[in-house]
This record gives structure tokens, C-alpha cells and sequence, in this order.
């Protein structure tokens, strides 16, 4: 994979609002909510990480700053649709 030197915005808040979506914002149409996180997660795809480690922070978000608690499962799906946003991105670059 290419060095990743930024990631589209966009594509990080449908992901977190679309497939993640803790709170279940989507519903009401609120596309937003969490563009207080999207640095964050943003952050980690430049650095290369893991699915497991943007696992671990999604669920960190949602259930120790939002107090929500979300199967695992739901958190490793946005983070590996996450993955493949980065390593999809990376080769255009």
C-alpha cells in the first residue's frame, strides 16, 4: 500500500454515520453528530493502523464518551470498511 497522506472527510463521517452510528443519529437524518471524532479516526488511517486498533478506539468513543454500548461486531465492520476507505484511497494518491 501507498503512504496514506490524507483521507477524504466525507467518506470517514458516512462511514461513522452510516455504519457505526452509535446513537443512531441516521434515522433522523443527522449526518454530524460525529464530526467531533472524525480527526480522531482520520488520524489513525494516515498512521497505518490496525483494524483492531480503530476497533478499540470506535469502541472507545462509544462506550466511555458516549456511554453507549454496542456489540463489538458493529464496531469491527466501520473499522474495517474504514481499512479498506484508507487502503482504497492510498493507491489513488
Amino acid at each position: 500500500m501507498g503512504q496514506l497522506k490524507m483521507v477524504s472527510q466525507e467518506a470517514v463521517r458516512a462511514i461513522l454515520t452510516e455504519d457505526w452510528d452509535p446513537l443512531n443519529v441516521r434515522r433522523f437524518g443527522v449526518t454530524d453528530e460525529y464530526d467531533s471524532y472524525i480527526a480522531e479516526v482520520s488520524a489513525l488511517l494516515v498512521q497505518d493502523s490496525s483494524t483492531a486498533a480503530i476497533t478499540a478506539l470506535l469502541q472507545e468513543i462509544a462506550t466511555v464518551r458516549m456511554l453507549v454500548d454496542l456489540p463489538l461486531r458493529r464496531h469491527q465492520d466501520a473499522a474495517e470498511k474504514l481499512r479498506r476507505l484508507a487502503e482504497n484511497q492510498a493507491k489513488e494518491q
